[in-house]
């Protein structure tokens, strides 16, 4: 059953470990169990070796953030990083972390089209549910990379700016 004041308490023990991480500023809660973490700031502080590359640096530090999150609260979290931008983190988090052993994984603009445009599933993707993915099939886009390759006028025609959103999204 629903128990919404045990899920904003959890929420709350975890939005401080996030705090142990990054600035207040840097954290951005997305509903009650999901948010983004800019860590550019403090990414070399944790983990400071030069040898390391961004992405293997980000891996590492968000098994630190992972391990501290289920010794304070018991919960296994599953998170989605990107060098490049929150969306890909997402798409990683929706699509591919929550079935990998680590339940991590690590988009970037290199991925866009071996991972983004592959998206099986059209309502996999961030902003399209169905009712959009039956207007968007009626303009002959059936997937992912199709709406990547789309017209972004007629985009715009038939959804507004949420059609450019949309294609730009596509492209990463």
């Amino acid at each position: 059953p629903p128990r919404m004041n045990a899920y904003i308490q959890v929420n709350m023990e975890i939005q401080k470990i996030f705090q142990e991480f990054a600035a207040p500023d840097d954290i951005f809660p997305y509903s009650i169990d999901e948010g983004f973490i800019d860590l550019t700031s403090s990414l070399n502080y944790f983990i400071p070796d030069p040898s390391l590359s961004r992405k293997e640096k980000l891996d590492l530090l968000s098994a630190r953030i992972q391990k501290r999150i289920w010794q304070e609260t018991g919960i296994y979290s599953t998170i989605g990083l990107s060098n490049a931008n929150p969306l890909l983190a997402k798409l990683a988090l929706d699509n591919e972390a929550k079935h990998c052993r680590n339940m991590r994984s690590n988009w970037s603009y290199e991925d866009v089209e071996s991972k983004v445009w592959q998206i099986p599933c059209m309502t996999d993707f961030w902003g399209i549910g169905h009712r959009t993915q039956k207007r968007l099939n009626k303009m002959g886009i059936h997937s992912i990379y199709d709406l990547a390759h789309a017209s972004p006028e007629a985009l715009k025609e038939e959804f507004g700016i949420i059609g450019l959103q949309l294609f730009f999204h596509a492209n990463g």
